[in-house]
């Protein structure tokens, strides 16, 4: 098999070159190329080896336990160092034949634990993209206006019903509407049927603002934010809870010991065993040195336990850049990576989240053997 495509909305094409290069092509025709959405062409590529994942992402209620379960399945193109190149979204079928086809290894991770297939894609190659094979429409700018107009109107509906006695036909009209919001996935809306939005959004976003200038939460370009509530390290996206953590302290570092007390001297003589010298314990292992096997090499079928998003040892935070990536890992008590959040984060912002809750943080820039071994060797990851 020469080619492969993906099933679903904004399917992609996947096909093999003479030269053995893998060409990602998008199976619908690029949008009119504007300023700020520009052109999806053909990528090329050289993988070392295909990723076929699938897996359960939990999403994590208020109360620290998991609410429910999503399905999430696709294709990773991976380098000669199991870094992800490409992630592609999607259900694909017929894998093993098209990687065969293409002399490159395949690494079924169907039913690996969700955890190592997460911290598998978060170990990202320098040029990594996400392809989905639709280009994301230009903004319009008679959205905002329009969706302004529309809360107003809304709003005086809303204080007309409500003085005239007729409360509940505007909360039928609001619950229907969010719900359709949430199906035909027209968010621009949400005025027309929670016009309250309208003063409640500027005042949320202030107040976020001013929680990441205290310090109290810090969050990402790319949607993700933490906070730290009761010993407890909460991972959000949006206003769902992801991962939540346990924080506990980092280990304390051991004191040297005590020289041994010099002998008294004694009357008669006599011949004494030399000691060795006193060592002090050797330190703990720099983050990712520990040796694991990484997901691509040696996938496992094992289910993940029940709840086993919510891990514990949350000891310390890790800001890290390497060549055009970034990202932040959180660190267990011995320095061992135990959650990565891939992307750009503001090292300021970081450092004022780190002190105000007293977490001991890290900022590097790491060569390539170091961001081998800090990402590929994470327990878990929020992609």
């Amino acid at each position: 098999m020469t080619s492969l495509r993906s099933s679903g909305s904004g399917p992609v094409t996947l096909s093999w070159s003479p030269s053995g290069e893998l060409l990602i092509t998008p199976s619908q025709p690029p949008p009119t190329p504007t300023p700020e959405v520009p052109p999806f062409s053909q990528v090329r590529l050289t993988p070392a080896s295909l990723l076929h994942y699938r897996y359960e992402q939990t999403v994590v209620g208020p109360n620290g336990l998991p609410t429910y379960d999503r399905t999430v399945s696709g294709l990773a193109v991976l380098d000669q160092d199991g870094l992800v190149l490409a992630d592609l979204p999607g259900d694909w079928e017929a894998v093993a034949d098209f990687a065969a086809a293409g002399g490159v290894a395949l690494h079924e991770a169907l039913g690996a634990p969700a955890a190592r297939v997460r911290s598998a894609l978060a170990a990202r190659a320098p040029g990594w993209r996400r392809i989905t094979g639709v280009s994301p429409p230009p903004p319009a700018r008679w959205r905002k206006p329009v969706a302004i107009g529309l809360g107003v109107l809304a709003l005086g509906a809303m204080v007309y019903l409500t003085t005239s006695g007729f409360w509940y036909v505007w909360r039928s009209f609001s619950a229907i509407g969010r719900m359709l919001i949430d199906v035909v996935e027209v968010k621009w809306l949400i005025f027309l049927f929670s016009p309250l939005l309208l003063f409640l959004a500027p005042v949320r976003e202030r107040l976020g603002r001013r929680s990441v200038r205290k310090g109290a939460i810090v969050a990402s370009t790319g949607g993700l934010h933490l906070r730290l509530t009761s010993g407890i390290l909460y991972i959000n996206r949006a206003s769902q809870t992801e991962t939540a953590l346990p924080t506990t302290p980092p280990l304390p570092t051991p004191p040297l010991p005590t020289p041994p007390l010099p002998t008294p001297p004694r009357s008669t003589p006599h011949l004494s065993t030399p000691q060795p010298p006193a060592t002090s314990p050797p330190p703990p292992p720099p983050p990712g040195t520990h040796p694991d096997d990484h997901l691509p090499s040696t996938p496992k079928s094992t289910p993940e336990p029940q709840g086993s998003r919510v891990q514990g040892g949350a000891a310390g935070l890790f800001l890290y850049r390497y060549q055009d990536l970034a990202g932040l890992v959180v660190l267990a008590a011995d320095g061992q990576p135990i959650h990565h959040l891939p992307g750009p984060w503001s090292p300021e912002h970081v450092n004022l989240f780190a002190a105000r809750h007293k977490l001991p943080l890290e900022i590097r820039t790491l060569t390539h053997e170091e961001y081998l071994a800090l990402t590929t060797k994470a327990a878990d990851a929020t992609v």
